[in-house]
């Protein structure tokens, strides 16, 4: 009997070889062939996998995004109040390993596919839970903000991402990050959480 192969490693290949291409020579160059070649395999083993070029860059997207939960709760450990959410931020704006190949297949995905696709449906999902991280983050960081502000990071990271592809040096991390931690200390009171407000407001009364 032939050895069993293990799918998900098997797909850790496939989209980590696809995030090479991309960051190497341009989203552009990837193809299921160029991926085999990278790989030093056969087509018919990757499309075994990932049967189409949107879903070998959909594969390395989640690929990317797999690891985000769990650097996520590692960034957010321990923190409380305004640290917690300007660590998500400060986290959410950077480029780290793969950030950079992911956003530009992110981009590729948008301008190639149907937004009926499954595709695009992916990367819908995506903003979904990008959203409602930052939604649940401000939750629990129990934060007197305004009901909009998770509606104002997340449109503000995701110009990062366009910024960041479409122009690297000028968008940096540092520099985002700046414009951001600027943003919370107009629009959050310091140190003034929900409940103590409501504590404030009630005593008023």
């Amino acid at each position: 009997m032939p050895p069993e192969i293990d799918t998900s490693a098997r797909l850790t290949e496939i989209a980590e070889a696809t995030l090479e291409i991309a960051r190497e020579e341009g989203p552009g160059s990837v193809t299921i062939r160029a991926v085999a070649a990278r790989m030093g395999r056969s087509t018919t083993v990757v499309t075994k996998y990932v049967p189409s070029r949107s879903a070998l860059l959909v594969n390395a997207v989640s690929h990317v995004r797999s690891g985000w939960d769990a650097a996520v709760a590692e960034v957010l450990d321990r923190k409380s109040g305004m640290d917690r959410l300007r660590a998500l931020m400060d986290w959410t704006l950077d480029t780290e390993d793969y950030d950079d190949a992911a956003r530009r297949l992110w981009h590729e995905i948008l301008a190639k596919e149907e937004p009926d696709s499954d595709q695009w449906g992916a990367l819908v999902d995506e903003a979904h839970d990008d959203h409602a991280s930052i939604v649940a983050t401000i939750e629990e960081s129990a934060i007197d903000a305004p009901p909009w502000l998770a509606d104002v990071l997340f449109l503000v990271s995701r110009g990062f991402f366009v910024s960041t592809v479409k122009d690297p040096e000028d968008w940096s991390g540092d520099r985002a990050r700046v414009a951001v931690n600027a943003m919370l200390d107009d629009l959050v009171a310091p140190g003034v959480t929900r409940s103590r407000r409501a504590k404030g407001q009630g005593n008023a009364g």
